[in-house]
């Protein structure tokens, strides 16, 4: 069933739901020095707390899919959000390290949960000839979201600690979740259940679709360069730039912010007719040559942050041209969210591989400037899957003519 227009609040509602999500992702960093004097945990202890998030959506990103297709479109969001918010709100009551991770991963389920449910709404409420322009558009969740969370923790811990930011973030959770209840009553579109499909039977028709693999791929290709830059960037222009702790720590959080810019434009260049696989291709050889120019050592510092700056943009281009491609990949338009659980592993796989590869590198070479081979590695892996794509794709279109005529 489609729509005879494209509701634009429910698409924004969908979009805002996965900011909310991301916010949950971006309250860590600033809380760090904070949870670690208070619950006295160690280094590694604060990163697990950091990456759980990805690790879930590494491991299950496709299985929480393929339970997603089971509900209906309106309720599987809800559900995710309830997770999202109950995980919050035990957090902020924790009386140890334990308690705290296990919210953490209640909240982690409910991030992957909004992240495969709200694209699927997103679909149920769009015209076909607008839906390239609202997935792109969906694309700027995780960067608005972590950027959101890392500036208002950086203003509300030092005055409210890091159990007040928690707690702040409940209040978030549960005003969106009402807003959501009271925009979005039942209807025909939302009460459907997309799939009459076993479970199983989602998962095995969405791993052998060669295009969905590809989309995987490349997602990972690029969260490795752009989480590896993004976690990194304020500790490198705090050790070889002299920046102090809160000056790198803002900057780094608007090169995650600009990110936004190039979602933005992704989704208007694909709702004007801009093949997909040229942003995801610009957007490869932008990164890898700007990931060269930042970690050179004759490179001013000023152009450093000029040149992270473009990479974050542009770069932006690419989430918004793959989430596009999704309905175009998927085997029926009831396994839409078995596939966006696929994408969403393939990207969280790459994402916590990212910074720990960075920072093996590093170690392992002692400087920084040769860091510009993983992102080049990348780069080059995810062009060669790109024209893979990119040939598929062709090949699709010609069938359907085919079909039509």
């Amino acid at each position: 069933m489609q729509p005879h227009t494209t509701n634009w609040t429910v698409v924004g509602l969908s979009i805002a739901a996965g900011i909310v999500a991301a916010l949950q992702i971006g309250k860590v960093p600033p809380a760090i020095p904070a949870l670690q004097q208070e619950l006295n945990l160690s280094l590694v202890q604060v990163g697990w707390l950091a990456s759980i998030f990805n690790v879930i959506g590494a491991v299950g990103g496709l299985l929480i899919g393929g339970l997603a297709d089971r509900f209906n479109y309106r309720r599987a969001l809800i559900v995710s959000t309830l997770f999202l918010l109950c995980g919050s709100l035990a957090g902020a009551f924790s009386p140890s390290p334990s308690i705290l991770f296990l919210s953490r991963v209640c909240e982690s389920f409910g991030l992957v949960g909004a992240a495969v449910s709200a694209p699927r709404l997103i679909t149920a409420y769009t015209q076909t000839a607008d839906r390239s322009l609202a997935l792109g558009a969906w694309s700027i969740y995780i960067p608005t979201g972590f950027a959101i969370g890392m500036v208002l923790g950086s203003f509300m811990v030092p005055w409210t600690g890091w159990r007040g930011l928690w707690l702040f973030n409940t209040i978030i959770l549960a005003a969106y979740l009402l807003v959501f209840i009271l925009a979005t009553k039942p209807t025909a579109l939302t009460q459907q259940s997309p799939s009459a499909s076993p479970w199983l039977a989602n998962v095995r028709a969405v791993i052998r679709t060669p295009g969905l693999w590809l989309l995987a791929g490349i997602f990972a290709c690029y969260t490795v360069q752009w989480f590896a830059l993004t976690t990194w960037m304020p500790t490198f222009m705090s050790e070889t730039m002299h920046y102090s702790i809160p000056s790198a720590a803002l900057l780094g959080a608007l090169i995650v912010l600009v990110n936004v810019t190039g979602n933005l434009s992704g989704a208007w260049f694909l709702h004007h007719g801009i093949g997909r696989w040229w942003l995801i291709a610009a957007s490869l050889v932008v990164m890898t040559v700007c990931g060269y120019g930042i970690f050179a050592s004759d490179t001013a510092p000023i152009w450093k942050i000029v040149q992270a700056m473009i990479f974050s943009a542009v770069g932006g281009l690419l989430p918004a041209a793959l989430l596009s491609a999704i309905a175009v990949h998927v085997p029926s338009p009831g396994q839409v969210g078995t596939a966006n659980g696929f994408i969403v592993q393939g990207s969280h796989i790459g994402i916590v591989a990212g910074a720990p590869l960075f920072a093996w590198i590093v170690s392992w070479v002692g400087t920084w400037e040769d860091t510009w081979w993983l992102m080049a590695v990348m780069g080059t892996a995810g062009l060669a899957l790109t024209l893979i794509l990119r040939h598929i794709e062709i090949g699709l279109l010609r069938n359907r003519v085919v079909l039509k005529g």
